[in-house]
């Protein structure tokens, strides 16, 4: 069931029923999401250790240059081979994908926490710890912030977390459907969605739904030009109706 506060007396079953439909329409968004994207594989690794390195050469570059860095790292035979190779040779093997020095010492510094902390390069390892435990060690991975430690547990460990990246804030703005619980998400920004939504997301629907979220920002609702006219979700979806009003009033069609 949703997580939220609740008040006390008749306000209490108000609440109860706000999420119960809340829920209901999350579950049904989660079952046309997965119709139209089939819950795709978007590139995340399943073995921790080449997500973080993976997660670290994708920052602030373009796939057609991180993948192959990550590929010529890849090559090498282990990550433990990387981490004695040292920041330098790192450095040329991952020339092209940008910052090159600054994601050299990140890899390095990372990789030697893992080992100090792990006894090993293996971060599987890391399966044992709590949530809260293993969240607070990967946050405080270099480069890898609270968002990109929740896609690390998403992906790599299975825990249920809600990584709520520019896609998946995007698409559940405009849609509005948390307004119905008081919750309005466009003002919001990143940080605050991700708290407002990391408990208000049944656990269940978690992967499906973040996954499928980030196909639909990415193929449909963009930032600057969402397809509207294309989307599945259109009928029920605040940002287009109030788009199909505006049209209206300026004499547009629909």
């Amino acid at each position: 069931m949703v997580d939220a506060r609740r008040s006390g007396g008749t306000g209490e079953s108000v609440a109860r029923r706000r999420l119960e439909r809340l829920e209901a329409r999350l579950r049904h968004l989660a079952g046309r999401l997965h119709e139209a994207h089939r819950t795709p594989h978007l590139g995340n690794y399943l073995d921790p250790t080449d997500e973080f390195v993976f997660i670290v050469l994708s920052r602030k570059t373009a796939e057609r240059a991180y993948v192959p860095a990550f590929t010529s790292l890849k090559q090498v035979g282990s990550w433990q081979r990387v981490l004695d190779l040292g920041e330098r040779r790192i450095e040329s093997l991952i020339y092209g994908c940008g910052l090159e020095g600054k994601k050299a010492t990140a890899i390095v510094g990372g990789l030697r926490a893992i080992v100090e902390r792990f006894g090993a390069t293996d971060f599987s390892r890391a399966s044992d710890l709590a949530d809260n435990e293993l969240f607070a060690f990967l946050a405080g991975l270099p480069e890898v912030g609270p968002k990109s430690a929740r896609c690390v547990m998403l992906y790599s460990f299975g825990r249920l977390t809600f990584p709520v990246d520019a896609h998946v804030g995007r698409v559940l703005a405009r849609l509005g459907c948390m307004e119905q619980i008081g919750m309005n998400l466009a003002p919001m920004g990143h940080k605050e969605r991700q708290r407002a939504l990391e408990h208000t997301i049944p656990p269940d629907l978690r992967h499906g739904l973040h996954v499928n979220l980030v196909a639909h920002g990415r193929a449909i609702c963009k930032a600057t030009t969402p397809a509207c006219d294309a989307c599945i979700l259109e009928s029920g979806c605040a940002y287009a109706r109030a788009a199909r009003l505006q049209r209206r009033k300026s004499g547009g069609s629909r």
